[in-house]
Parts: C-alpha cells; structure tokens; sequence
C-alpha cells in the first residue's frame, strides 16, 4: 500500500474542464505558467486526521446540538470513528515491531479523509461530464442529485481557503477539530437541500460570449450576502468548464432545472471577478490570454 501524500483539495477530475492533456494554464502572484494537474490546488498529507483537543470535541458537539435527532445520532457516530482513528492508529504505530504494520497504521491516520474524498469525486464524474456536454437533467432524478450535491457541498468545504476562515473564527484552541468540522458542514448542507429538494434549482449557465469561464483553488462559492457574519442564504456558483458554470439555489420556480444562456461579456466577467475574489492564491484557465486579462 502506498500513502497518499499529494492530496488535492480542487479535484483533478474537476480541472480537467479547463486542461489539455493534463496541462493546465495557473495564475499565481500575478505570473502565469502552465502546469501538470498533479502539482496544482494539493498540499502534502492535508487531510491527515489530528488527535482532537477536549476544547476541539466540545465545539463538535455544540455544532451539531441543534441538528435533528436523527442526524444527531449519525454525526456522533461520524465523530467518534474519526476521532479515534488518530489515537488508535497512533497507538499501534507506536508499539508495533513490525514495519509494515507502522506502515499500514501510518496510510489508515493519513489517508481515511482522502478515500472518502475520492470515492464522492468518482461519483460525481459522469454528472461533470453531463454538465460540460450543456446536460443538466439528472438534478430532476432523486435517485441520482445526491451524488452530485454531496461533491458540490464537500468541495465547498476542503480547501485551505475556507480551512484558513474557519481558523481564524473558532481560535487556536479549536484548530485541531477542523478536519471533522468540514465534513459535518457538508453533510449539514447536503441534509438541509435534500430535506427540500424540490425547492431548489440547479441552473446551467451557457457562456456564449468570447471570455471563458476561470476556476480557482476555491471553486465553490456562495453568492449570498452576508450581513455581519450570519450568512443569509445559500446560493451557491461554481464554473465547470470555460464555457459552463452552474448556479444552485432555493427558488419558486417549477422547474427544478434552468438553462441560462450568457450573452453580455460583462456578465462572465462579474463571475469571473467572483472566482477571483473567492480565491486563495491561484486562478486557472485554459489558455494564458485568459487569465493576462485578470492580472
């Protein structure tokens, strides 16, 4: 078994959108270079499970106090998995006598987040390649949207970006707690939108104008306004290729999917300076001339 130690928090299946044979075109401190899929939007070992500090499992469980009982009693079970595989795993590489077994001990702590990761991002791979061929029917199915929403509402969550504002918000006694944090914020979400489905709209938007869509290290954003720091609704954007994005919000609409065709330049461009401002320190595209014109 070999460790994971390049773990993506954008999703190479994702980039591929804006790639050509795994190349893809960044922007980074105001330099554009082109790089390998692999070597962009990843940090070595970034969701290897830290023991939780007793602060760290008091704020978990006053998250999730207030969920509903029968989500509660799965979120318990949720934290106390994760939170004991750094400790029990820890323990066994500490004593084992055998090399392998540290070994075996060491991927279990470092690699448990980035296969419940990869198996949500397999999943959701068909429907990317549906909503880049300007297919958007599968929101309708209920037997299908999870897969989908459990990718948008995980990717949402991972990145350094969103990892660096919740630090800064809960405190440094709370940092150890983040990594099961982000996971209950997914679910959440995906429980709040699956609870009313049919409230909600996926929209396609079709960009038919000569700026392509950009993406970032922080792909999945949400619109809504803020007011102090109570965020007031969810309306989530996330581009999916140069020439498609794709918007998810409650509506009154009766149809539970909208295609939306983009023909005013400025229009792509007011989402494009979105992506920039939601960014950590990367914009990718998918050629150079692209992202000269966000420098």
């Amino acid at each position: 078994m070999n460790k994971v130690r390049k773990q993506h928090y954008v999703p190479r299946m994702y980039l591929r959108g804006w790639a050509t044979d795994n190349q893809i075109y960044c922007l980074r401190n105001k330099k554009i270079f082109i790089s390998a899929l692999e070597n962009v939007a990843q940090r070595r070992d970034y969701y290897r499970l830290e023991i939780i500090t007793e602060e760290g499992l008091a704020l978990i469980h006053a998250m999730i106090e207030n969920t509903p009982d029968t989500l509660k009693v799965q979120f318990k079970e949720i934290i106390e998995l994760l939170r004991a595989i750094p400790i029990s795993f820890g323990i066994i590489k500490s004593i084992a006598s055998n090399d392998n077994a540290k070994e075996i001990s060491d991927i279990a702590i470092n690699d448990t987040i980035e296969k419940l990761l990869s198996g949500i991002e397999r999943n959701a791979a068909p429907f990317m390649c549906e909503l880049r061929s300007g297919n958007a029917e599968f929101w309708n199915n209920e037997n299908l949207f999870l897969d989908f929403l459990l990718f948008i509402a995980f990717q949402f969550v991972r990145t350094p970006k969103q990892e660096n504002n919740a630090k800064q918000a809960m405190g440094e006694m709370y940092e150890s707690c983040w990594g099961i944090i982000s996971i209950l914020l997914a679910l959440i979400l995906v429980a709040r939108i699956n609870e009313s489905y049919e409230n909600w709209t996926l929209s396609l938007l079709i960009n038919q104008t000569d700026l392509p869509f950009i993406t970032n290290d922080n792909p999945a954003i949400n619109l809504s306004k803020v007011a102090s720091e109570e965020v007031l609704d969810f309306d989530l954007y996330m581009p999916i290729s140069p020439q498609y994005a794709i918007r998810l919000n409650k509506s009154n609409k009766k149809s539970k999917v909208e295609y939306l065709t983009l023909l005013k330049r400025s229009e792509v461009d007011e989402y494009n300076h979105h992506i920039m401002a939601s960014s950590l320190d990367m914009l990718f595209a998918d050629n150079p001339s692209t992202l000269e014109y966000y420098i």
